[in-house]
């Protein structure tokens, strides 16, 4: 999976909902390494994402992600959001530059769930 392309099951309608929230350094050196976290929710389905793949500016998956993390923010905010259980954790090896989490939908296709950029670029 890491190093394959995203973008054949790249779905670009609105069939989720999401934010990529923070990144942060847990690796310095020649490969660093960053633990990353958001929120992902399946629209047709009405549940949490279950898995994240966060891919760089080229489609190239360089992380990935699991769902199921508690945010009792998101259903605050989003009413249509019925689960707290929407927050994912992941981890990206990367050197800077633009990266996006692709929710996994439970129709098998990925959809962008938000983007931040790397430091070092």
């Amino acid at each position: 999976m890491i190093g394959t392309n995203a973008a054949p099951d790249y779905d670009q309608s609105k069939a989720c909902l999401g934010h990529f929230d923070m990144i942060s350094l847990v690796h310095k050196g020649d490969h660093p390494g960053y633990e990353v976290y958001g929120w992902a929710w399946d629209v047709d389905a009405a549940a949490p994402a279950a898995r994240v793949i966060i891919a760089d500016s080229t489609g190239r998956i360089v992380g990935a992600g699991e769902g199921g993390v508690n945010r009792p923010d998101v259903p605050k905010v989003l009413p249509k959001v019925t689960s707290v259980a929407t927050g994912w954790r992941g981890l990206v090896a990367a050197r800077g530059g633009k990266v996006t989490a692709l929710a996994v939908l439970k129709s098998g296709k990925q959809c962008d769930a938000g983007s931040l950029q790397l430091p070092g670029d």
